[in-house]
């Protein structure tokens, strides 16, 4: 798995690599998440009364949100 290679780099491992080490897990799990559908249903209904901005606005935060969320459980592994 990559993300195990990400996290078993030795070059990887030192606090000064930590945002390359997250830079490269990401690079991993966004294309495995529908970040924007799973933000469009979470608001349910009210995502057809905010705007077009908000929807995008919405889906930027709880992409950021969930892609950190899922980073920080993967480094405690």
């Amino acid at each position: 798995m990559r993300r195990l290679k990400i996290l078993n780099n030795p070059n990887l491992g030192s606090a000064v690599a930590k945002e390359e080490r997250r830079r490269r897990l990401r690079q991993v799990i966004y294309p495995r998440f529908d970040f924007a559908e799973m933000a469009r249903r979470s608001l349910g209904p009210t995502w057809r009364r905010v705007s077009p901005e908000e929807q995008q606005e919405f889906v930027r935060l709880f992409t950021d949100l969930l892609a950190e969320s899922y980073v920080n459980n993967i480094e405690v592994l």
